[in-house]
């Protein structure tokens, strides 16, 4: 059975890595040239023919060129073509890159398919094969027994015959000497010693043997072994762009990230960390395992305990500085976030090996009023922390008690882990366990493959709303040509919303001409832009928002 499934295996693998790189060769015939015909056209001011160079050429698609005429004359680009003046229609390069794309994703399609089979006819005779090797193994011994026993039995036989031998010579050389009398004494002896003989035999062979046990290690019998669960080699699938949806539960949050060593705990928290950095908080590294070389790009990071029993002084404190503040101003819990997050004082704490703090930190208190106020008060102010430990008790949280309500409700993620079947240790299974905030339920979730650790650490780039430098919006909007930078990417940001726009709103969109503009600076500029006709502002709460005309 298993020379002829290792052939089926071979053809089936021989025939998964055809149809993989025909669907490779065909995906990339589709990725090859363009499929639609484009127009080229320019803007002629007059009739002169030398005037349409090929620096003030441009393309469209030719099906969006036929749409534009179409539109009705309050979109912008329908006058493109009204005033452009086509010059010639450039044909498809590859025209058929969508048949090509199905024809590859079919033998991709196909190739999964065939080794998923492979897989579930390997499931399938899994049972069998472990009754042959059990029924192999236990032959292989008892085969080894008998063997051992006829070497054992055939020595025996033959130390008794050369026994028998030297007793008979012994015994006629005595009776050679001996009288009729003395003989027939020892004729008497002999014949007592060997009924005497033959009883013990005939005793020893009605007796039950007791059953030999077999020789083994751990684990010990065949069904011990056969018990035994299978180690596999799991590996994380999934390269997705962009965050998962589930990683929102642990970024605006208090949250616990724990597992047992290998499990990828610091590589995750560092992809968390890139997340938070995205959504706009200023992120604390507390971290005694490590060095600023480590988290580059940063607001702050400790690597001493001396350093981190400092900082949780001043979270403690700026923490209740804050709920103080609070319930003396005017203002609702929303406008008090939203200028918190202008102010640029929304930060997050990460807290790495925790499990070692309550050792190497001599103030008590200080770690006591740290975790409580971290799990109970942290997230309406904007300062929630991330904890990396080894589990979800409370000893890795301080060892501060009375905390094991609070940690039963905080988001938590625990990593699992699978062992290596060549070095039996721990590494990334790429699966975890998460529990929202409140809820009683895990879930199991897949986590991102990341191809390295992170250790830089700079908010991702975003793409621009509106290209401000198009030559058909230098044509069509012109009411914004006469606003010089930043003014005229904060009006077109605010025209294409539609709506109120905040500071914040505009600050988030990393704008290249606003980089390393603040809050107040922005807010001035929408302060320009009402001055000077372009929209309302409106400042009579403490958020100051902006909508155009």
């Amino acid at each position: 059975m298993a020379k002829h499934f290792r052939q089926q295996e071979r053809a089936n693998t021989a025939l998964v890595a055809s149809l993989a790189g025909l669907g490779a060769l065909s995906l990339a015939f589709g990725f090859q040239g363009r499929q639609t015909d484009l127009i080229e056209y320019c803007f002629k001011p007059s009739d002169t023919p030398e005037f349409c160079t090929p620096d003030k050429r441009y393309t469209m698609p030719l099906t969006e060129w036929a749409d534009l005429q179409s539109e009705p004359s309050s979109n912008p680009k329908s006058q493109i073509p009204k005033k452009a003046t086509r010059l010639r229609i450039i044909t498809a390069t590859n025209p058929h890159k969508w048949a090509w794309g199905v024809v590859g994703s079919g033998f991709f399609g196909l190739a999964h398919t065939l080794s998923k089979a492979r897989q579930h006819q390997l499931v399938k005779l899994l049972p069998q094969h472990r009754i042959e090797v059990k029924r192999s193994w236990l032959l292989s011994k008892i085969e080894a027994i008998n063997t051992a026993r006829k070497v054992e039995y055939a020595a025996e036989v033959d130390y008794q015959l050369w026994e028998f031998s030297a007793n008979r010579a012994a015994r006629a050389k005595q009776l050679s000497v001996l009288s009729p009398e003395e003989i027939a004494v020892f004729q008497q002896q002999a014949q007592a010693e060997a009924q005497a003989e033959a009883q013990e035999r005939i005793r020893a062979a009605t007796e039950t043997p007791t059953a030999a046990a077999l020789p083994h290690g751990t684990p010990g019998t065949v069904e011990e072994q056969m018990r035994q669960g299978q180690i596999t080699d799991q590996t994380p699938i999934s390269n997705a762009s962009n965050a998962p949806a589930w990683a929102d539960l642990l970024i605006c949050t208090t949250a616990l990230i724990w597992g047992n060593q290998g499990s990828g705990k610091s590589w995750f928290l560092r992809y968390l960390v890139q997340l938070k950095i995205d959504r706009g908080y200023k992120i604390v590294v507390l971290d005694p395992n490590s060095n600023a070389y480590s988290w580059q790009g940063v607001a702050e990071s400790h690597h001493t305990y001396g350093e981190i029993e400092r900082f949780l002084q001043w979270y403690t404190d700026e923490l209740t500085h804050r709920y103080e503040e609070f319930s003396g101003v005017a203002m609702s819990e929303d406008e008090w976030s939203d200028q918190l997050w202008e102010k640029g004082e929304a930060i997050t704490v990460i807290c790495e090996e925790v499990t070692t703090w309550a050792n190497m930190i001599d103030n008590k208190d200080l770690l006591n009023r740290f975790f409580r106020l971290a799990l109970t008060q942290s997230r309406k102010q904007h300062m929630p922390c991330v904890f990396i430990t080894h589990n979800n008790t409370q000893t890795c949280l301080g060892n501060v008690t009375g905390l094991a309500q609070l940690i039963a409700k905080m988001p938590q993620l625990q990593l699992e882990t699978t062992i290596d079947p060549n070095t039996l240790k721990p590494r990334a299974s790429g699966r975890g366990l998460l529990k929202g905030e409140g809820q009683e339920t895990w879930t199991s979730v897949q986590l991102p493959r990341l191809d390295k650790q992170i250790t830089q650490f700079t908010k991702t780039p975003q793409s621009v709303v509106v290209e401000i430098e198009s030559p058909t919006e230098a044509i069509d909007l012109k009411l914004s040509d006469d606003l010089g930078e930043p003014l005229r990417t904060i009006w077109l940001f605010a025209k294409e919303k539609g709506d109120w726009v905040k500071p914040r709103d505009i600050q988030r969109r990393t704008f290249a001409v606003l980089k390393g503009k603040s809050s107040d600076e922005i807010r001035r500029y929408l302060g320009v832009l009402s001055d000077m006709g372009y929209g309302e502002l409106d400042e009579s709460g403490e958020v100051v928002v902006f909508k155009t005309f």
